[in-house]
């Protein structure tokens, strides 16, 4: 990983040759050392995404905010909402969460309505949201 002198990051292979354009505001170093599950999380223009070792973006930078993967899917942010993604993009929810934790297990924590409830890596309801003000955990 390189830094520009304006503060973008990118990549240049061993013998200093750009392979990846330095265009990124941030790239998640512990992505980028080993490109884990062959991508690297980063920020442009404040958005976040992933790119692959060719610099393609595999999941563009239009998120305010995302996780690390689990399971094969990512925790994103919209505005002020969360959801998740697969590799492709592809919504995996019908609908967007006032909180959601990360998948564990195949499970995730949803608030909904100021309730808490369980949701499964295909973002089917398991446990509904029934508890006020509690997060499970297991």
């Amino acid at each position: 990983m390189v830094n520009d002198g304006d503060g973008k990051q990118g990549f240049i292979d061993k013998t200093g040759k750009n392979v990846i354009e330095q265009i990124y505001d941030y790239i998640e170093y512990e992505y980028s050392k080993d490109f884990v599950e062959g991508m690297a999380m980063v920020k442009r223009d404040n958005k976040y995404g992933f790119i692959d070792k060719n610099g393609r973006e595999i999941i563009e930078a239009k998120y305010d905010g995302i996780e690390k993967f689990a399971e094969g899917i990512v925790k994103v942010k919209w505005g002020d909402k969360f959801g998740f993604i697969d590799k492709t993009s592809r919504k995996m929810f019908t609908q967007l969460y006032e909180e959601n934790g990360n998948l564990i297990e195949g499970l995730a924590t949803v608030k909904r309505g100021g309730k808490y409830g369980f949701i499964n890596k295909t973002c089917e309801e398991v446990i509904p949201e029934n508890t006020v003000g509690h997060k499970w955990k297991y």
